[in-house]
């Protein structure tokens, strides 16, 4: 990712995941850009893009849909706590 901002970075990569939704989350002090999606029946799926230092991360998580109400802050929780070097 040598000069590219997360932006660029998400539009080259998003579209594979077939998004439902789109939305923005702090990591580590780093804007990130995530996309939702399914990928099969009542899964969901989140895949976060952040770039630092000219690299490129992306984090996937899947969940169960039906507890998504109990799964989902977790989730996001732990991938906020997230130190990138």
């Amino acid at each position: 990712a040598k000069g590219l901002t997360v932006e660029k970075v998400f539009d080259q990569n998003a579209k594979s995941f077939k998004p439902t939704s789109k939305g923005e989350m702090t990591i580590d002090g780093i804007k990130s850009l995530f996309v939702n999606y399914s990928a099969m029946k009542n899964t969901e799926s989140r895949a976060y893009f952040i770039v630092k230092n000219d690299k490129f991360y992306r984090v996937i998580m899947n969940y169960y849909q039906p507890s998504k109400k109990d799964l989902l802050p977790a989730f996001e929780k732990t991938v906020a706590s997230l130190h990138i070097k």
